[in-house]
């Protein structure tokens, strides 16, 4: 078995957790490269996931959200380790791994798949993101005005803080912050969700997932677009729709999302 251990130096930074996850794999007879993110525009090279099995993540879920969009177009499975607070996406803490690892080796896991987004701007780049895509005033604490289509049809125009477009994945994230629903992580939909809008009649939408978005930023001013938190984009105007690559995860019997939302807020949902 071949293994690419994604590794945030920010938070393992004497390597000291990730010396013992490796540690682990060679008494297995794991073959494996190690990958040091240390920012959020940290790249993988193509190279380095030949022929890799699966890629194994160490950090939290913004780690997660780095490593799925650097190899989901590979159709690489990932699993998470988490290192730092309970997330979404990581599928156990790091104490739990040799054990984890067992399963791994036999494979005693399902894949888990997940809709991911892609996003062009008027210069036709696209790219991916897992959870959402944020727009907001290029001058950060200004208000901006927003035009929104859906499938080319106009829906609304209003002024606000911005606009989160989001992945069922993401709804626990920004989203929800913002007003937004929480969704299922495995339905079919994009949500739409305004951020402190001065309009008393914008409200977060709920699409199909075939549906195409554009947002439009009044003229002659410029719009910010942020991927997932991270990775940021000047803008005039962007689309986001659906993507034909999917976000892959190794996941145990155990894994409840709803177990984990319960745990998140602390309340007795599930129980």
């Amino acid at each position: 078995m071949k293994v690419l251990l994604f590794v945030n130096v920010k938070k393992d930074k004497d390597m000291s957790l990730s010396s013992e996850i490796i540690n682990c794999m060679k008494k297995k007879d794991v073959e494996y490269k190690v990958f040091k993110a240390d920012s959020d525009q940290s790249t993988v090279l193509l190279s380095d996931l030949n022929n890799m099995d699966a890629v194994i993540v160490l950090g939290g879920d913004g780690t997660m959200l780095h490593a799925i969009r650097e190899v989901s177009r590979t159709g690489i499975p990932v699993f998470g380790v988490n290192i730092g607070h309970l997330g979404f996406l990581t599928e156990i803490d790091y104490k739990n791994f040799a054990k984890a690892l067992d399963k791994i080796i036999d494979h005693d896991y399902y894949i888990e798949e997940r809709m991911l987004l892609k996003t062009h701007d008027s210069k036709e780049i696209e790219r991916l993101a897992v959870n959402d895509i944020c727009v907001i005033n290029h001058e950060p604490g200004k208000i901006i005005s927003l035009s929104v289509f859906v499938n080319g049809n106009f829906v609304e125009r209003f002024s606000g803080d911005g606009i989160i477009v989001s992945s069922p994945t993401g709804s626990t994230g920004y989203s929800m912050s913002a007003g937004g629903p929480i969704v299922s992580p495995m339905a079919s939909c994009i949500i739409v969700t305004p951020i402190c809008a001065h309009s008393l009649t914008s409200k977060p939408l709920v699409l199909c997932d075939t549906d195409k978005i554009k947002i439009e930023v009044e003229e002659d001013k410029k719009g910010l677009a942020i991927l997932d938190g991270q990775s940021k984009i000047d803008i005039n105007d962007i689309c986001v729709e659906k993507s034909d690559y999917k976000a892959k995860f190794i996941r145990f019997k155990e894994y409840n999302f709803f177990d984990v939302l319960s745990k998140k807020f602390n309340n007795n949902i599930g129980k």
